[in-house]
């Protein structure tokens, strides 16, 4: 037990627990020779606990990514806050936390005419439609983005955020109009494993 760390939920009190690894190198060291893993795969430095089953969620889709395409560079929100060229491409501080992506995909050309960056969303919980149409706005129009991958829970977050992005994004998307229509994908966002791929891909418009 000296190598965890109990954690409590912010409200719920002392009894809504959970036990994470204690992020000191030399925890992390005993633990990853017990786990044969390396301790840089047990560092989480932006832990939310607030948002525990997303930040789980979040990291089971970034290696499920990485596995899937070992030839882009996979990060969630908190390793590229200090990208200087990815905050730039992702406008990245101009405004707040929540209208950042999840997770990125980054393809390996240098050139950012030739690169391509596609973020990933894991919709957990109902958003309102005005910070949808906020964040959706600018990724389809600010952001050097060549795409968005909604991972919902169920068919009611997927048509809300269509219903948004069809109705007050994707007319003003001038950026991307020429494919406007399969910016935003949607799949299912229940992890099975991964060896089992997630179903096909909705585009916007339903078909």
């Amino acid at each position: 037990w000296h190598l965890l760390e109990r954690r409590t939920f912010p409200g719920l009190g002392p009894s809504a627990a959970f036990y994470s690894i204690k992020q000191s190198s030399a925890s992390r060291a005993v633990v990853g020779e017990m786990l044969n893993v390396s301790e840089e795969r047990l560092l989480h430095p932006h832990f939310r606990r607030v948002e525990l089953l997303h930040s789980n969620s979040c990291a089971l889709w970034k290696e499920y990514f990485k596995r899937l395409f070992p030839e882009f560079t996979v990060l969630r929100d908190f390793e590229f806050y200090g990208d200087k060229d990815l905050s730039r491409l992702l406008l990245i501080g101009r405004d707040d936390r929540d209208m950042n992506p999840d997770i990125v995909l980054i393809s390996s050309d240098t050139d950012d005419l030739q690169r391509r960056i596609v973020a990933v969303e894991i919709e957990r919980n109902p958003k309102s439609k005005e910070r949808l149409a906020r964040k959706l706005a600018k990724y389809a129009t600010e952001a050097h983005l060549d795409g968005v991958i909604y991972l919902c829970e169920g068919s009611t977050s997927f048509e809300r955020i269509r219903n948004v992005y069809s109705s007050s994004v994707l007319q003003q998307a001038l950026r991307i109009k020429h494919y406007g229509s399969h910016f935003v994908l949607f799949s299912n966002s229940s992890f099975k494993g991964f060896d089992h791929a997630p179903q096909m891909p909705f585009i916007v418009t339903g078909k």
